[in-house]
């Protein structure tokens, strides 16, 4: 009306008010200000409106009626855009699904330039997971903040690694009493040696047999790297795994059948997700059935694991390890790339002595010179204990742990320790490139199909553990240099291995220096 007037002006009690010349129409400019300013009033009154006490109840429809939009309450974790706040920035409401009459729901922010958590109704944010907080046997969810994706949460639904993660886990919980029988009633019968010197027990045998036969017989990966090689007989008793037979009425070859049968169900449930989303035709399988045989062999249970790995593009996407033996079992499994990371792993204790803020240097239990002129350096405490999936986990559950190792390992035990290492923030790495002052050597070790070995390290020395030929070292030379690329087994890791968590990080320049001062006077023993 103001706008059809004759004069430019009229007058008011509280002064003269300018109007809009005749006939000219209001900008659009004008327009957005003012619904931005309205929705940001509505939006602030909201946050600003008193909050009842945590001590009462507050339903989930008290929630949802105090929004300033309308919103239907779903389990399905609906999203919905708030009014932009701001140029370049949109936010997206999630309410979680712990909207509950027990206590308060959170609001999750997620944007492009942040991520952040608050909680409805004048709850806390929670605290960050600590190794220092875990329980024993206690499950944790968490997505490392270091490497928060931009991606949107509906994005996110047709991820399917993590899922296919949780099914392996519930395989592994089924092959744990098979495992333990077989512990507990190992005789000279159940293991020996290998032509590499290392150890094979029928356990290595069964567990990788049932998961490659049974669990992932339903899927096609790109290739399946495994480390035993050996013709076993699961199907019908008597049950056996290479030349030895495992007795009729015994308890091992009861476990063998209920761990067939339930794998045979996870199986169905990988095929369903296979046909969902697919996702292993692009994955390489590293299975080391049982990581730390020398340790099953001499009763230290504690230091065995399952490894599972998954890589994709020559790098290690996701993995489990899998503590069989203890009770209640622990484990961690990761995919960084999904922002996934879930575990059940011990609480550190500290008997009373303490490493007083010093750095714990997990090592086997033979230590070439560099590490012990590195521990010197450091003057880290020192553990020494066997397994490399065990000391992954070991990563996780006590706080200032560094894994240095020049010794010989090979790719299926460290496919899927770096890839937990990595979803939970830490790094796993060759000990060459961490050592390489110009960083001209790639970080990780490759993860393919191959019969030449891919990372290829001219100072490592010949061993029965990682040489094509064990007759002709332990004829010729024991432990000397490498002849030539051909000489070498394709998976052996011969570029040594250092790994720390994220809680690790500030040390990570002093254990640098340290690590290169040592090297320069003791060079690494690199097999």
């Amino acid at each position: 009306k103001k706008c059809e007037d004759d004069g430019p002006t009229s007058t008011s009690p509280a002064g003269p008010m300018t109007t809009w010349p005749k006939g000219r129409p209001v900008p659009l400019v004008l327009i957005l200000a003012l619904t931005f300013t309205l929705s940001l009033v509505r939006t602030l009154k909201w946050f600003s409106s008193p909050s009842p006490s945590l001590s009462s109840p507050v339903s989930s429809s008290a929630c949802f009626a105090a929004l300033p939009f309308p919103l239907t309450p779903s389990r399905n974790l609906p999203h919905r855009k708030l009014p932009a706040v701001g140029r370049g920035l949109r936010l997206r409401m999630a309410v979680a699904a712990g909207v509950t009459e027990e206590g308060p729901g959170r609001l999750l922010f997620l944007s492009k330039y942040h991520h952040r958590e608050l909680r409805l109704r004048g709850g806390e944010t929670s605290k960050p997971l600590s190794s220092s907080s875990m329980k024993p046997g206690s499950r944790h969810r968490c997505s490392p903040r270091s490497n928060v994706s931009n991606k949107n949460l509906e994005d996110k639904e047709g991820e399917g690694v993590k899922d296919a993660l949780r099914i392996v886990k519930k395989a592994c919980d089924a092959l744990s009493p098979l495992v333990r029988s077989i512990y507990y009633a190992q005789t000279s019968e159940t293991c020996k040696q290998k032509a590499d010197k290392s150890m094979f027990t029928i356990a290595d045998g069964l567990v990788q047999e049932l998961l490659i036969s049974k669990l992932f017989s339903r899927v096609r990966f790109k290739a399946i790297v495994a480390e035993e090689d050996v013709q076993c007989n699961i199907e019908s008793r008597p049950y056996s795994v290479g030349d030895y037979h495992i007795p009729l009425d015994s308890e091992i070859a009861e476990n063998i059948e209920a761990a067939r049968e339930t794998l045979n169900i996870y199986a169905q449930e990988l095929e369903t997700l296979e046909a969902k989303n697919p996702i292993f035709n692009g994955l390489s399988l590293f299975l080391d059935p049982i990581d730390g045989t020398k340790e099953f062999v001499n009763m230290k249970g504690h230091c065995c694991t399952i490894c599972i790995g998954f890589a994709k593009d020559q790098q290690a996407e996701a993995g489990i390890v899998y503590r069989p033996i203890p009770t209640p079992n622990t484990w961690a499994a990761g995919c960084k790339s999904e922002e996934y990371f879930e575990h059940e792993l011990n609480e550190y204790h500290d008997d009373g002595g303490g490493n007083n803020g010093r750095s714990t240097l997990l090592t086997p239990s033979k230590s070439s010179p560099f590490l012990v002129q590195l521990m010197e350096r450091l003057d880290a405490e020192h553990l020494a204990v066997g397994g490399c999936g065990h000391k992954a986990l070991l990563l996780l559950e006590r706080p200032n742990t560094w894994y240095i190792l020049d010794r010989g390992l090979s790719r299926w035990d460290t496919c899927a320790a770096q890839a937990v290492i990595e979803a939970h923030g830490g790094e796993m790495m060759k000990l060459t490139a961490f050592c390489d002052e110009d960083a001209s050597e790639t970080k990780n070790y490759a993860y393919a199909e191959t019969s030449v070995n891919l990372d290829w390290n001219p100072k490592a020395k010949l061993t029965p553990y990682n040489a094509k030929k064990k007759e002709v070292v332990e004829d010729v030379v024991e432990d000397g240099d490498v002849l030539g690329l051909d000489e070498v087994l394709p998976y052996a890791n011969i570029c040594g291995v250092v790994a720390f968590p994220k809680t690790s990080m500030k040390q990570l320049q002093a254990i640098e220096a340290a690590t290169k001062s040592a090297a320069f006077k003791f060079e690494p023993y690199f097999t």
